[in-house]
This record gives C-alpha cells, structure tokens and sequence, in this order.
C-alpha cells in the first residue's frame, strides 16, 4: 500500500511524501479537507459549533450534567454547569457555565444577548451578571446531516486503506 502523508497549514507550504505500509489511517488536525485532499475524496459539507464560557457567583443548578434547551426559543443546542461535574474547573471559586450553538455555513455568531437569554430561561436565572470568559468557535466541526440524509461512508476504502470521522458510518 502506498500511503501519502502531508505536512502544513493553511498557510504554509504542504509538504507530501509516499511511504508503503500494510494498513493506514488518515488523520488530519483541524480540517477535513486535507483528508479529502490526501484520498482524493470529496469534501464533506461542515457546520460550525460555538461555545459561550461564562462565570458565576453561583451555580444556576446543580445538576451536573449537559442540559438540552427543550421548548426555548434561540440559538442554543445545550448548556451545561461545568463546575458542578468538575469542581477544579471553576474560575475563582465561581460558577463555570458552558453553552453551545451549531453554526450553519456562512452563519453569523449568535449575539451573546440571545445566547445570554435562552440560557436565562433554561436556567431560570438572571444571566446578566455573569462574567463572558471567552466564546470558542469551531467554523468545521461537524459534518451536515440534513433531514432524510442516508449514506454509506464506510472507514474501509479497501486495500488496507481507512478514514476515520464523525462523516464515516462505520
């Protein structure tokens, strides 16, 4: 099996080089693409994923556990009282709470307003004090799945050849 590896970024030069092996996994960092590149594969249409990190003087809950919206309206998948599941997590002693949004392509970020009010009806809570530590955002983290999507993407390209991935059925 011959196996093609590449090396750099988005920005740098890509490096590839041929080797032989009996079995190979594809593994990239950060960008489906380069798998599709490296296999001659076509991509795979990806959303995005943003998480909202805030503090609190207190827990809205103390379940521990990641809290789906349910019937409230905005931009949120799921929240969660990180701090109560990891007690070391906290900042300063305060509450640490997480909340997440999928982004379709060209989506815009969800204004924290929004964000801030969905979490205050799912908790049950003032947000307003709450202090934003950081929002992360994730532009390819997922791949789309639209309703009534079938597909068969197997890991096994056959000839000791596999691609691993949220995008792969099996």
């Amino acid at each position: 099996l011959a196996v093609r590896t590449a090396t750099g970024s988005a920005t740098s030069a890509v490096m590839i080089t041929e080797t032989t092996a009996v079995a190979a996994v594809t593994s990239t960092t950060r960008a489906l693409p380069a798998a599709a590149r490296l296999l001659d594969l076509p991509d795979t249409p990806m959303k995005g994923e943003a998480t909202w990190w805030f503090a609190a003087e207190s827990a809205p809950s103390e379940l521990g556990c990641l809290v789906l919206p349910g019937e409230s309206a905005g931009p949120l998948i799921d929240t969660a009282v990180v701090s109560n599941a990891a007690p070391s997590y906290a900042p300063d002693g305060r509450a640490l709470i997480q909340a997440t949004a999928l982004l379709p392509r060209g989506a815009e970020l969800p204004a924290e307003a929004d964000v801030r009010r969905q979490l205050g009806t799912i908790w049950s809570a003032d947000t307003a004090a709450w202090d934003l530590l950081t929002v992360h955002e994730v532009r390819r983290a997922l791949p789309e799945q639209p309703p009534g999507l079938v597909t068969d993407r197997p890991a096994a390209l056959g000839d000791g050849l596999y691609v691993c991935g949220d995008h792969r059925t099996n």
